[in-house]
């Protein structure tokens, strides 16, 4: 015995079509209350998926705002080749994206200025670290050889007394000697770069 199945009943997902088909020609002519019908049925989702990426409900409300605020003013170009449901989790996805990469540069940005990664710098600033830079080598060239030497292993190698000591084969106070006097002589020298 065949069974008869009632083939007037669609599609969901047709009948989903068909429905913002209507809604969207509707908004498109300017109709508000479309749109109002549009916020009823999709606002609180819209919101909360917003605020899934963002993790900010504010935020995600915003963002809420300008997935509308997109979908109005694109509304005479939309194509029904997906529900407006999806269409509109498409705007919200792709704003919330934009702002979590925007908070990364915004957290990146506030971490460079708190390790005093400030703003490059300019022509002007650039000349003249490159001439403290030169004046800096030049001083340092003028210090007598073993002053030189503490001086570099010291500052530029990062080595401890006692260890330039080591290296050099002179007593760890010999070391803080010829490191204060190299200090002492690379203040004079570049008292005029202060």
């Amino acid at each position: 015995m065949a069974v008869e199945c009632d083939r007037s009943v669609s599609d969901p997902v047709s009948s989903g079509l068909v429905r913002d088909e209507a809604v969207m020609r509707r908004l498109a002519e300017g109709d508000v209350a479309a749109l109002d019908e549009i916020l009823r049925e999709h606002w609180l989702a819209i919101v909360a998926y917003a605020t899934s990426f963002v993790c900010d409900r504010e935020l995600g409300e915003d963002i809420a705002q300008e997935t509308i605020l997109r979908l109005w003013g694109n509304r005479e170009l939309w194509q029904p080749m997906s529900t407006l449901r999806s269409y509109l989790y498409r705007i919200a996805r792709n704003l919330s994206l934009n702002e979590q990469e925007r908070s990364r540069v915004r957290v990146r940005s506030k971490q460079r200025l708190a390790h005093g990664w400030a703003m490059p710098a300019t022509p002007i600033e650039e000349l003249q670290r490159k001439e403290l830079r030169l004046a800096i080598e030049a001083a340092v060239d003028q210090l007598p050889e073993r002053r030189r030497e503490v001086f570099l292993l010291g500052r530029l190698h990062g080595m401890s007394y006692e260890e330039i000591g080591q290296v050099m084969g002179i007593t760890t106070q010999t070391v803080a000697n010829q490191m204060s006097a190299a200090l002492a002589t690379l203040r004079v020298s570049l008292a005029a770069h202060r």
